[in-house]
């Protein structure tokens, strides 16, 4: 679950305290025995990752780290240190090379340029390390590839072309390394190694031929072992120093990350239970500063608060910081004589100041978003648990209250809304509409679009994850030109620390301009309460196109698919696996989409029960009127999508559309107040593919909308190929057929809400597809 959480030992004890004590009883790690751990973590890192040696590219570095870690920590001296390394690397890196400082060893003549280089290609790796497009791996990265290149003339080559369309990279030249130019690199505790990044092959493997070693034999990864808790350590520790996309930032912050891996392995040595080690992995991943980057532990570990499992309360109140003060911003059944408005000035006995001290701590620069969910995981529990609360009343003296937790309710006010909102869909004032994207289902897109088409003036609300995919769709009534994400950037990494990243870019156009046109006089609430992710994505179009005012706090900063690494111990950490930036090119890491009209929630206001920022909003769409509460009413839209289909003809083909749903851009429709589009093209080659295979394209949609159920249709006079998707996390359904004849790649597309999907797909895809016809 979310960092922020951990509140056992802290950032803020460990600054007061100078370090961690040890537990009575836990053993310590220290002097040359943590440089040594820490000196095979780094090297286990290069050989993983960059040493593409047969030996070494199918080995279980999860239980090889488990093994292995605790055997570095005896060696006495720089020296011991370099054998012992050597000796466990060897059997899978045998042109690696371990030695003390100053005692350097010649290029092993393995990766000397060859004399004769008939049949030999230079072999090294390429790791494209984000989210796997393919959900049958449940989150993990793109597995990595190991690619062979021939020599030129029998030399290597400066460069190569790679892409691979199935990973969402395009084209990109890449640097060849040389075998006879291994990477030096200072291991500490002493010592040093050279790693080659490339090798020589023939057809029988990688150079020199050795015998493959052992299988890793398999021991227990229980957390109460030391060796167990310092591999986990180790595995998250490398991953991140070579693969984390940020660095360039967190440099420039002044982020350590070789302190924060001795101050994770003298933790994870001394920890004696697992929420000790939970709070160690937290505070390792807190010095990324990502907004993705959680900690979740194993389904066998019972931590209230932190676990989905066992955190089925909370407490009946929301709170948020306003002016330096923690205040009761909403209150439910169960909250006793709370108010709103009600300041908080200690929470079991702990003073707010040093609350929000530790939770400052742990956010580690994520901002307001990590506070937000470092106090909304706070109030969760399980059942019977209980806060106590002394509470500074907006009337009345100061009193102790003892608040129960109660069992959660699916409601996003009662888990994530922090002030009074009006209904999801209502009228502020004649002519002035307001639409909450965090509370729209599917089924609410259809008269979500009627209402916003009939507004003089409208206030979206994006202070929060929106709960479907569908509110996408709302961008396309605000422009007249084609809307594009932001920069979303697919790593490929080849080189090590990191270094020579390249990118491909998988942007995409999110929505074509579509009719009814709403109003332009828009206005977007915004703050970084749950505004992450894809609500940035949506925020950024809208910042980047000047699609209305953006009004209140900056959001998260944390774009970028959220990926996953698995760790001895069954513990789970995640990060942003993409690099996303502004349309600009600048920085959306760590800043956030920003506010036109800058607004912050005052105490008065809190207490008065009031949404200043709904005000501010409301006042910039209405030329400046008061906002009245009392004017607010629910807003009921009754929208009728029934439609037949009618011939539909081209130069180049012939088929069935929808009556009455219009016609956007040529042979692409929607009906007049819904999500839904059906498309056709005479060329899909030419249409916004790269490809111009079947197989090519189908691995482009895949890319972009995850794993597809595949099937043919058969026609009379056609034959389909038939690929349907159901995003992840978006309440919608994409369907596509191809065919090709003569060349030419005939394509009908159906995007629709999932719950309206089969339906469409029935009536209107499966018979536009039977009656397709080929114009000769």
């Amino acid at each position: 679950m979310r960092k922020w959480l951990m509140w056992g030992c802290t950032l803020l004890l460990l600054s007061l305290c100078g370090g961690v004590a040890a537990q009575e009883g836990a053993p310590t790690l220290q002097g040359q025995a943590l440089e040594n751990a820490a000196a095979f973590t780094r090297l286990m890192g290069y050989v993983r990752y960059f040493h593409p040696s047969d030996q070494a590219a199918d080995v279980n570095w999860n239980q090889f780290a488990v093994n292995n870690i605790e055997t570095v920590t005896s060696a006495a001296d720089a020296a011991e240190l370099a054998e012992t390394l050597t000796d466990i690397f060897a059997p899978y890196a045998p042109t690696l090379r371990v030695f003390a400082e100053g005692d350097m060893p010649p290029v092993p003549s393995e990766l000397q340029t060859p004399l004769r280089a008939d049949g030999l290609e230079v072999v090294q790796w390429v790791h494209v390390p984000h989210r796997s497009f393919d959900e049958a791996r449940g989150g993990q990265i793109e597995p990595s590839t190991r690619i062979r290149i021939p020599l030129e003339s029998g030399d290597v080559p400066q460069t190569h072309l790679y892409s691979d369309a199935a990973k969402g990279v395009n084209e990109v030249t890449l640097p060849v390394h040389r075998p006879d130019e291994p990477l030096e690199v200072d291991l500490g505790g002493g010592v040093s190694a050279l790693v080659p990044l490339a090798l020589y092959a023939d057809e029988n493997g990688t150079l020199p031929h050795v015998e493959m070693p052992a299988p890793i034999e398999t021991q227990s990864q229980n957390l109460m072992q030391r060796r167990v808790r310092l591999a986990a350590v180790a595995l998250a520790w490398t991953h991140f120093q070579h693969f984390f996309l940020y660095w360039d930032v967190l440099e420039a912050q002044g982020v350590d990350w070789d302190t924060a891996l001795t101050e994770a392995l003298i933790n994870a040595a001394q920890d004696t239970n697992a929420n000790d080690f939970y709070d160690t992995l937290a505070r390792l991943m807190n010095h990324l500063r990502d907004g993705h980057a959680y900690v979740t532990p194993p389904g066998s570990v019972d931590l209230p608060g932190v676990s989905q499992r066992t955190s089925t309360h909370a407490l009946p109140f929301t709170w948020d910081v306003v002016e330096g003060q923690l205040v009761v911003t909403s209150v439910f059944e169960g909250a006793g004589e709370l108010q709103v408005g009600d300041v908080i000035t200690a929470v079991d006995g702990e003073s707010v100041e040093t609350l929000l001290a530790r939770g400052d701590a742990l956010e580690s620069g994520v901002g307001q978003f990590g506070l937000y969910n470092f106090l909304r995981t706070l109030r969760r529990g399980t059942e019977g648990s209980a806060a106590e609360l002394e509470i500074d009343p907006v009337e009345g003296e100061p009193y102790t209250t003892t608040i129960i937790r109660v069992p959660v309710i699916a409601d996003d006010e009662f888990l994530y809304h922090r002030e009074p909102r009006p209904p999801m869909l209502a009228e502020l004032a004649p002519g002035i509409v307001y639409a909450d994207l965090t509370r729209v289902e599917n089924e609410d897109i259809p008269r979500l679009i009627a209402a916003l088409a009939d507004a003089e003036g409208i206030v979206i609300d994006m202070r929060g994850y929106p709960t479907s995919g569908a509110v996408f769709a709302l961008l396309g009534y605000m422009t007249d030109e084609p809307l594009s994400s932001a920069p979303f950037l697919v790593p490929v990494v080849t080189t090590p620390d990191p270094q020579a990243v390249q990118f491909s870019d998988v942007s995409y156009t999110l929505a074509q301009p579509n009719q009814p046109r709403f109003t332009e006089n828009i206005a977007f609430i915004i703050n970084a309460n749950g505004t992450v992710s894809a609500a940035e994505t949506f925020l950024g179009v809208v910042e980047a196109y000047g699609l209305g005012e953006l009004v209140g706090e900056p959001t998260a900063g944390a774009n970028g698919t959220l990926a996953e690494l698995r760790l001895p111990g069954g513990y789970i950490v995640s990060w942003t696996s993409l690099r996303v930036t502004k349309h600009d090119g600048s920085p959306l890491f760590g800043v956030g989409v920003l506010p036109t009209i800058p607004v912050e929630r005052t105490l008065a206001g809190v207490a008065a029960g009031r949404d200043e920022l709904l005000e501010a909003a409301f006042e910039v769409v209405a030329g400046g009127q008061a906002f009245d509460m009392a004017q607010v009413q629910p807003l009921e839209v009754t929208v009728d999508l029934a439609f037949s289909l009618v011939p539909y003809q081209t130069d180049a083909f012939s088929t069935f559309v929808p009556d009455g749903w219009q016609e956007n851009s040529p042979a692409t429709f929607s009906p007049d107040s819904g999500q839904t589009v059906f498309a056709i093209t005479a060329d899909a080659a030419q249409d916004g593919f790269t490809s111009d295979t079947i197989e090519g394209m189908i691995a482009e949609l895949s890319s972009q909308f995850g794993t597809p159920v595949e099937s043919t249709l058969s026609t009379e006079t056609l034959e389909w190929r038939v690929v349907v998707f159901q995003p992840r996390g978006a309440a919608i359904s994409v369907a596509f057929a191809l065919t090709e004849v003569d060349e030419a790649i005939y394509a009908v597309a159906l995007l629709a809400p999932a719950d309206a999907f089969d339906a469409l797909y029935s009536d209107l895809f499966q018979p536009a597809l039977e009656a397709f016809r080929i114009v000769e």
